[in-house]
């Protein structure tokens, strides 16, 4: 039960007398005269079955990020065929162009080929209907030309093959460059990005939780379920003495629905803390040499030194220092 009290004179001198008070043996804090202020709240203290539990963002694990464009001064845009957020595969073309020149010496060289081809043939029927004609040196001429403007055909066809933008790993585009929807493009410049991922998933947490190898979990995009496998759990102590987590999770469901910049939400649940004591977390006030409380009896603060636990919601489990039967202030 919560009750809201405005301090009258009387009260605010007892909180003044008492900000002059010593810290000692971890019953009575020093209490600063602002420090609760003249408007708060008394909140009982309360005891009962507490469950934990906490949230983890869990996303792609050796996320990259690929950048593709041309540096050819001889391409003209033919066809883009993504936007962002599309999901693509390796090889995927995502973007082709045309070259006037490499068109025409393609184009040159396919009827020079033909044209060969069709001599070719002229003389062999030749040669059918009279056999006293030999054409054979002519032949091995317009074969071994023939075979000459294949190789040059192949070259230039590899070349302007190799202007075209394809996807080099899956992944997502995240940008594609507006030029590219107003019919041109800038050489040199990057023209499209693809993040792209191992397609594995990790987090890391502070917890101590014990996350084990084959666990499975269900995490959720909004409202859409996907299952996770636990292949990878390791350990790192901070500078600063923490001790950090880091998970890897094969997924089991389909994630083609999901961008690489899509994020899953973990809400993991503890083991239920039977009969715990605890207080809004508002009452928890972090001093020099720890955590207290201020204690509310008859209208006059103590400041008690606690010792705190999980932080479950809007409340805070105290492990030592009350038993439930106190009443606190809440600023």
């Amino acid at each position: 039960m919560k009750a809201k009290v405005y301090l009258a004179g009387a009260t605010l001198m007892a909180v003044s007398l008492m900000s002059a008070c010593s810290y000692k043996n971890g019953s009575i804090a020093v209490i600063d005269k602002d420090a609760v202020g003249t408007s708060y709240t008394i909140s009982k203290v309360m005891v009962g079955d507490m469950t934990p539990s906490f949230k983890l963002r869990i996303e792609q694990d050796g996320l990259s990020v690929l950048t593709y464009g041309v540096t050819s001064n001889e391409l003209q845009l033919d066809t883009v065929y993504v936007s962002r957020g599309d999901r693509v595969r390796e090889g995927d073309i995502l973007v082709t162009f045309v070259s006037e020149e490499l068109s025409s010496r393609i184009e040159s060289y396919e009827s020079r080929i033909a044209e060969n081809t069709m001599l070719i043939d002229h003389y062999n029927k030749l040669m059918q209907i009279d056999s006293e004609l030999d054409y054979s040196d002519d032949i091995e001429m317009l074969n071994q030309d023939s075979f000459i403007a294949n190789l040059y055909l192949e070259e230039t066809q590899a070349k302007l093959e190799g202007y075209q933008i394809k996807a080099t790993a899956d992944g997502t585009i995240t940008y594609v460059n507006e030029s590219l929807a107003n019919g041109f493009f800038v050489s040199g410049n990057n023209l499209i990005y693809e993040v792209s991922g191992s397609g594995k998933y990790m987090t890391t947490t502070l917890n101590d939780y014990e996350f084990k190898i084959g666990d499975v979990f269900t995490a959720y995009v909004d409202v859409v379920p996907f299952d996770l496998e636990i292949c990878e759990v390791s350990s790192e102590t901070l500078p600063n003495g923490q001790v950090e987590q880091t998970i890897i999770f094969n997924p089991l469901s389909d994630m083609s629905s999901l961008s690489d910049n899509d994020a899953l939400m973990l809400t993991i649940v503890e083991d239920t803390i039977k009969d715990a004591v605890y207080v809004d977390k508002d009452a928890v006030v972090k001093g020099d040499d720890g955590y207290y409380v201020y204690i509310v009896n008859n209208g006059v603060f103590s400041a008690r030194s606690v010792q705190i636990g999980d932080t479950i919601d809007d409340y805070m489990i105290i492990l030592d220092g009350l038993d439930g039967s106190e009443e606190v202030a809440i600023r």
